[in-house]
């Protein structure tokens, strides 16, 4: 049932709670009664906002709003005023969890001040560890001198010179110098500090050291890459005191290169420390083609042998050294790994706590092993790597185990035990006795079937945290700080008892992110939490807790979610926009705590019972009334005619795609839509399946696809999800038309169908038995055709196969599939390339239009959008587009031009721009005039009745019931 009735501009329908306003009020009743309408309002589940209104913005406010530079449309400030929502997208049962009690054979005793006796660690002054080079300066000093140096006239009189002048009867007007090499003036060192190279990085300091002190600072230029040549920028450093480093903002490896005369010396291994080194070997191939072409060849000092066998292509544009030449070149990393010594290196570490790289240089040299070791441990499995040292991984406790079973002996024990206090005792006291009591427990039960020793030290831990007896607060601090670094290297399988959990609420007592693997059903209770069930309402933007309600009781909000917990305490784990994990978080649950998720989020909570996911999305100043129904989040809004329309909200998350009766695939949809309420009810009963026009339908890197086949051509169709986005571009885009580009926003509540590419010239003469194209070719898009032709070619089709209702895509569709989620000029970023598109580019201007597929497609699969042939539109041609936020715009209902998009091979970069506008009358034609197909809702001068739209596809699918 519904109540119309009349506003300023127009006449609405309105939702059941506009009925209860004037079935519950009258004219004599005082607005202090709104309560009393907010509680009837949530006996039906609803809740009172009003709707705000829709009010243009001007162009100043505009241009203010757009000066922010930004890929993302949340980060932009919208046209519509906007609320929150929050709703539960599913819901699944939880596994009946057992309750394990803490099982405590024996009382420990807490830690004194005893234990952390210098004595105690056997702390004692020792000789501190050296650094070991990775070679010896004099192995290398030679090759720098002579990378860096050149050739002067020197002060020694040339004798043969001289002899060879006088026997010849020259005249001698000046005594001939021999040449002396000297120091360039000037010198540039690279260095490559990617994270494969962490044990190589103090010897890249080392060796910049080294030239600075015997060179001297002065024209001397160093450099380190700072996410090696992929990362594409590089910092200064100079090393004047120290290793100070000053950064360059984000300077480019091209703006650093210096003329043809300085030299250049590189230290890196040109990716061989990486599994998959094509990727890092060919960024080094490109830089080194591109240093030819001005004439500088580099030296680069190679850690290993092993790239002078496996990068022999580099060897056209680098000169190389080798640092260390103890191995064979032949040797890989993996066979490193499957060592004896290597793993027999790694059973003596993981005694250790934490295992620096200058100690692990001196195992491994005692062990007869070389740098590949080194570099080997870093593409471990079993490590974890920080700056200055690495550390096993928690969660592969069992492997470690067995290698110190099999390759740990008594002999070297103590050896690496002594390196560890040498390298170590700088160190405060109680990481030394940490480290010692590690180093003791480990040793005493070698060879044994004793469990780990980390349940006695969490409860000595515990003990020494609760015990009031006496006033320890300097030995709870330093115990405190051990748990937290424990913490951190406990297996996630451990951290699941209770006693990690007991020993976690005691050192984080106000903390709410949890670690991984932790479960907050095993944390003690708290008397100030409320045990049992309770629910929460929305209050704003927030989330609120409040008591159980009684089956009679009024309330003035409705619930969202009710939750169970047992502790007072529930986990949720918080995902992004992308569905990626963000963070994990514990909510304590006390009457009237108030917790928010961000916008465009979803939450994942694991109570006692059930799992439930919980989004939160924008109720946007498109939308007259957000509700819940049996169908799922609905929006009502007002679409070009003033009649109301509903869509419903598509959640990110993984749908099935029926290919064919036995075969299913999955569509990861990572951004969340409303959906228009024809086209979801036929996706709620369908589900994604082939359309009857189809031959064929599947999931590939892009997304949903349909093959369409007309004779023997097969033309591939893309489909394009509903969404919101800017249409225009802002003021300060390079090359805009500011009369022609006002930037609006845009809802699209319909998806439709769109060729991946232009038109081609093979598909036009199946269809019409000619080809009018001036550059001929079966691939090439068909041009020189005007709008009247399309529309003659697309009714042939149409009326051919009955139901494909092939179209022309709107101009906001059109820019919607070209932007692709950007909001840069291209949808390849703030510039575009002659290998991205076809256009006309001075360096390389082709001068025609190529092959539909020769360029690299956007990221939604749709080739050249930018450039190669201008694409006719549906709409007739508008000046100005206004800044008013529209709905499925089709464009005016008349006209004298009709739009083209996407610029031309004959056009310059402006023209290629994502907004971009031409026109041309509907019987203009040119070289460079084309057009691609679209399939999807009516789009005739007029709006379409909802009764006769038609789906774009076959809809829904089966939610997956596991995130």
């Amino acid at each position: 049932m519904r109540y119309q009735y009349k506003t300023k501009s127009t006449n609405c329908f309105h939702s059941k709670a506009d009925l209860l306003r004037v079935l519950h009020f009258d004219d004599s009743i005082h607005r202090d009664s709104e309560a009393q309408l907010n509680t009837l309002a949530a006996c039906f589940g609803l809740k009172f906002q009003p709707t705000p209104e829709l009010v243009p913005i001007s162009q100043s406010e505009q241009n203010t709003q757009t000066t922010t530079e930004t890929n993302d449309l949340e980060d932009r400030s919208s046209l519509w005023p906007h609320h929150s929502f929050y709703y539960v997208s599913q819901k699944v049962p939880r596994e009946e969890w057992i309750e394990e009690e803490i099982t405590q054979e024996k009382e420990y005793k807490p830690f004194t001040r005893q234990d952390f006796d210098p004595q105690q660690v056997k702390q004692s002054t020792l000789d501190p560890l050296p650094y070991l080079p990775i070679t010896a300066w004099r192995c290398i000093w030679p090759t720098i001198y002579r990378c860096l140096s050149r050739y002067d006239q020197g002060h020694a009189i040339d004798i043969q010179a001289l002899t060879r002048k006088i026997s010849q009867g020259q005249s001698i007007r000046c005594l001939p110098t021999q040449p002396q090499r000297h120091w360039h003036p000037q010198a540039h060192l690279w260095l490559d500090m990617d994270n494969r190279l962490l044990p190589l990085r103090q010897d890249w300091y080392w060796i910049a050291d080294q030239v600075t002190r015997w060179r001297g600072a002065s024209g001397l230029s160093v450099y380190c890459l700072r996410d090696g040549i992929l990362g594409g920028h590089a910092f200064k450093r100079r090393s004047q005191k120290g290793t100070k480093l000053l950064p360059v903002l984000n300077e480019a490896i091209e703006n650093i290169i210096p003329d043809q005369s300085v030299p250049i010396l590189i230290l890196t291994d040109f990716g061989a420390a990486e599994e998959h080194a094509q990727t890092l070997c060919d960024a080094w191939k490109r830089l080194g083609k591109y240093l030819k072409r001005r004439n500088i060849k580099p030296t680069v000092l190679l850690p290993i042998n092993k790239m002078l066998s496996q990068f022999q292509d580099l060897k056209h544009y680098y000169h190389f050294v080798t640092l260390d030449k103890s191995q064979s070149a032949s040797i890989e990393i993996a066979e490193i790994q499957k060592s004896t010594d290597y793993q027999r290196a790694l059973a003596l570490c993981s005694l250790l706590l934490r295992v620096e790289f200058k100690l692990f240089r001196h195992i491994v040299r005692h062990l007869g092993l070389g740098v590949m070791a080194e570099l080997a441990v870093c593409q471990d499995s079993m490590t974890q790597q920080e700056e200055r040292y690495w550390y096993f991984d928690a969660n592969q406790a069992d492997q470690v185990t067995q290698l110190r079973q099999q390759f740990l002996t008594d002999d070297l024990r103590e050896i690496v035990w002594d390196l560890c206090r040498r390298a170590h005792q700088h160190l405060p006291i109680d990481i030394q006795y940490e480290e010692h009591q590690h180093y003791t427990d480990l040793t005493e039960r070698l060879g044994s079937d004793e469990s780990s020793p980390q349940q006695k030290l969490v409860q000595r831990m515990i003990a020494t945290l609760q015990d009031k007896t006496t006033d320890t607060s300097e030995l709870k601090a330093s115990v405190q700080l051990w748990s937290r670094r424990m913490c951190r290297r406990i297996s996630t399988t451990d951290r699941k008892t209770k006693e990690f959990s007991l020993l976690y609420q005691l050192i984080y007592p106000d903390e709410s992110e949890l670690l991984s693997g932790m479960d907050v059903r095993t944390f003690p209770e708290d008397p100030s939490a409320q045990i049992g069930k309770v629910i929460c309402h929305q209050e704003n933007e927030f989330l609120v807790i409040a008591e159980p309600l009684e089956s009679d009781e009024f309330v003035q909000r409705a619930p969202v979610f009710e939750l169970n917990t047992k502790n007072g305490k529930v986990q949720y784990d918080l995902y992004d926009e992308k569905n990626q994990l963000t963070a994990q978080k514990n909510l304590t649950c006390v009457v009237g705590a108030r917790f928010e998720i961000p916008s465009g989020y979803s939450a994942v909570f694991y109570d006692d019972v059930c799992i439930q996911v919980l989004i939160r999305i924008k109720q946007d100043g498109w939308c007259e009334t957000l509700m819940q129904n049996k169908e799922g989040l609905c929006a009502v809004f007002l679409d070009a005619r003033e009649k109301e329309q509903s869509a419903y909200w598509v959640p990110a998350n993984e749908y099935f795609v029926q290919v064919d009766k036995d075969t299913r695939v999955i569509l990861s949809i990572d951004r969340g839509f409303f959906w228009r309420q024809s086209e979801y009810l036929n996706w709620r009963t369908h589900g994604f399946q082939k359309p009857a026009w189809a031959t064929a339908i599947g999931v590939d890197e892009y997304g949903l696809f349909a093959d369409w086949q007309y004779e023997s051509v097969v033309q591939r169709m893309r489909w394009i999800q509903p969404g919101l986005f800017w249409m225009g571009s802002p003021v300060e885009e390079a090359g805009r038309l500011s009369d022609r580009e006002t930037l609006h926003s845009v809802m699209l509540t319909q998806g439709y169908w769109l060729a991946d590419t232009a038109c081609t010239q093979s598909l036009w003469e199946a269809v019409m038995g000619s080809n009018p194209s001036r550059f001929q070719g079966r691939n090439l898009p068909v041009e020189q055709v005007s709008w009247n032709d399309v529309s003659e070619f697309i009714d042939r089709i149409n009326q051919k196969q009955l139901g494909l209702d092939f179209r022309l895509p709107t101009e906001a569709e059109w820019e919607y599939a070209c932007r692709a989620r950007t909001q840069t000029p291209y949808s390849f970023g703030d510039f575009i390339r002659a290998d991205q598109a076809n256009y006309y580019n001075e360096d390389h201007y082709r001068g025609e239009p190529v092959s539909v597929k020769d360029l690299p497609p956007n990221v939604w699969g749709l080739y050249q959008m930018h450039g190669n042939v201008y694409e006719w539109c549906q709409d007739w041609y508008e000046s100005e587009y206004g800044s008013e936020a529209v709905i499925d715009p089709i464009g005016p209902s008349q006209g004298s031009s009709r739009v083209l998009r996407g610029g031309s091979w004959d056009g310059g970069a402006r023209f290629v721009r994502s907004a971009y506008r031409h026109c041309c009358s509907p019987e203009g034609r040119r070289s460079d005039f084309g057009f691609r197909l679209a399939r999807g809702q009516n789009t005739g001068s007029q709006p379409v009745q909802p009764e006769t739209e038609q789906s774009s596809t076959g809809a829904v699918a089966e939610q997956a019931t596991e995130r």
